[in-house]
């Protein structure tokens, strides 16, 4: 009946009525539904729904998906990510928080460290995880038969069973950073102790690795020459933190960065890890990416090394030619703006950083006149432009050869710096070489006059290994054997006091020194980037010790939303 008497008043409206009643109908419509959408998003929140895929490309292939025997593969230390946990992990904020530890303790002389285990881990295959894994997973390490690359990182470390839940670690010196060391991740003792050291890198575990992380080893696949082109991994329902919320994680390998843009552009992939600098201006410009920063704790420096080149004993030279280097101009021609400038060691954003010490120092003039107080002179009478110095009395030009590894983006900053210091007169050659040769050819022996190169330190930054006397030569990594009395001394307390006022007072005093004594020009440290759909949320990592550590919240991604009530 009702709705015979609407059809009957609807046919008596003229065509401008009828007109007007629909418009005012959708816009009723429309106010309904915003109403409703309001009020539901009153008593409702969006939360993360599980869900969905996510295809991970990276340039490379996997070795081993083995804690011990990672190196410096990123894709191994990606995988691993996945597969297993530490006793700690980085949180977003670049700070240690528990993993597989549920709290910790520190002896008064900071010498043993007491760590309580989470209850209830399993591992991938249901067996429980306990402290004897964590005394395997170091003992391993420190056993030279397995021939682990981490086995100077826990040199005179004991690890001792207390309890089922219980470690203890014990240090012949107090070492305030030990904590970081713990973020290794833990192997599963029943599954490798019955792996002899020799066959330890043949095990079908490396490949199809056995953990207690929040995503499970499904798959890989191959080509026809045994190369890896994939991993397939699955969200790990018994995950201690809870069951991820996105169930399959893929990564996709490729041979070079053309082939992985290339997938990425076709949304073969919705992420691409290690973003080549030079792609960044044109990708971040796409609708539908975003192209996302970490900071890591590591640096470009020029090391000098005054054994090979008596010139770079005087403090002037040194000066002159750090002061020589425009930072910034190398950032925005080299690097697309995707690094921060740095006078010193430590980068923005790491503890001991200071941004007084990392004003921009750039001023030619001031290390011409530095070169001039030393007795460098101009020797060209001619006008010509490029300018040669000379000692007064010995008429030696002065003259510097600079040594780095072969990458496009390293001999691009190698041509900059060259042209910086042909601005000051001195005759510069620069030689690109392959990594390997450079390291057994060169940094080995110190065999070099002056080495462009990049060093990692943590977050909690231990600089001893890089600048104390006693690491001059390999296998430390002191690159400029620069030694100072004064420097060896904070070096030594830095790592060993607990007292964080002393300690931030004493790296402050460290840069000091560096600067001042110039035995190196530190120049930048580049952010890592890599590029991830704009589907994709709750990744909120930006400080990391290493890029693997970008996925250690992976458990707290998701693509999906739903509401819920309040």
């Amino acid at each position: 009946m009702f709705f015979a008497r609407l059809r009957n008043i609807w046919q008596k409206f003229t065509l401008a009525e009828k007109r007007t009643a629909l418009i005012l109908a959708v816009l009723f419509l429309i106010g309904l539904f915003f109403l409703i959408s309001n009020g539901i998003s009153k008593i409702t929140i969006a939360v993360p729904k599980q869900g969905g895929s996510w295809t991970i490309g990276t340039v490379g292939s996997p070795h081993f998906i083995n804690p011990i025997l990672i190196q410096d593969n990123d894709i191994d230390r990606d995988l691993s990510e996945l597969v297993y946990n530490g006793l700690f992990k980085m949180s977003s904020d670049g700070k240690l928080s528990f993993d597989l530890a549920e709290k910790s303790e520190i002896s008064p002389d900071g010498k043993i460290y007491t760590i309580y285990l989470k209850d209830d881990i399993l591992w991938h295959d249901g067996e429980t995880f306990t402290a004897n894994d964590v005394i395997f997973t170091i003992e391993a390490i420190q056993d030279a038969e397995y021939q682990s690359p981490l086995k100077y990182n826990w040199q005179g470390v004991i690890a001792e069973k207390v309890s089922d839940s219980i470690v203890r670690f014990s240090l012949k010196n107090p070492y305030e950073p030990f904590l970081q060391n713990l973020t290794l991740k833990i192997m599963p003792k029943h599954i490798w102790q019955n792996v002899s050291p020799r066959s330890f890198v043949l095990a079908d575990y490396n490949l199809k690795p056995i953990g207690t992380g929040p995503y499970l080893f499904e798959k890989f696949q191959k080509d026809a020459s045994g190369q890896i082109l994939s991993y397939t991994f699955q969200a790990n329902s018994h995950y201690y933190a809870g069951p991820p919320y996105i169930q399959n994680i893929t990564f996709n390998f490729y041979v070079d960065f053309d082939k992985g843009i290339e997938a990425l552009l076709k949304k073969n992939i919705d992420s691409l890890a290690d973003l080549p600098v030079d792609k960044y201006p044109a990708l971040a410009k796409k609708l539908g990416w975003k192209v996302e920063q970490i900071s890591l704790p590591r640096y470009y420096a020029v090391f000098f090394n005054a054994n090979k080149n008596r010139v770079l004993s005087d403090i002037n030279v040194r000066q002159a030619l750090s002061l020589a280097i425009d930072k910034n101009l190398i950032i925005s021609q080299v690097l697309s703006g995707q690094a921060n400038p740095l006078n010193t060691p430590i980068s923005s954003g790491f503890i001991g950083y200071s941004e007084e010490l990392n004003k921009n120092n750039y001023d030619l003039n001031a290390g011409l006149a530095l070169l001039e107080k030393s007795g460098w002179v101009d020797s060209d009478q001619d006008g010509i432009r490029e300018k040669t110095y000379s000692k007064e009395k010995t008429e030696t030009e002065l003259t510097l050869k600079l040594v780095l590894p072969k990458n496009k983006q390293l001999e691009q900053v190698a041509e900059l710096i060259k042209s910086s210091w042909q601005k000051l007169g001195v005759k510069v050659e620069w030689e690109s070489l392959a990594l390997r040769d450079l390291e057994k050819d060169y940094l080995k022996e110190r065999n070099y006059e002056s080495v462009l190169f990049g060093n990692m330190l943590g977050v909690d930054p231990d600089l001893f290994a890089f600048w104390h006397s006693s690491q001059k030569n390999d296998p430390g990594l002191n690159l400029s054997l620069y030694g100072n009395v004064s420097l060896d001394a904070l070096l030594e307390e830095t790592r060993q006091t607990s007292n964080q006022a002393t300690r931030l007072a004493n790296l402050t005093k460290i840069q000091e020194i560096l600067l001042n004594d110039s035995p190196a020009v530190f120049l930048y440290n580049p952010y890592y980037l890599y590029a991830n759909s704009s589907t994709l949320k709750g990744n909120n990592i930006k400080i990391a010790n290493y890029p693997s550590e970008r996925l250690s919240d992976i458990g707290q991604w998701y693509l999906y939303t739903k509401r819920v009530f309040k």
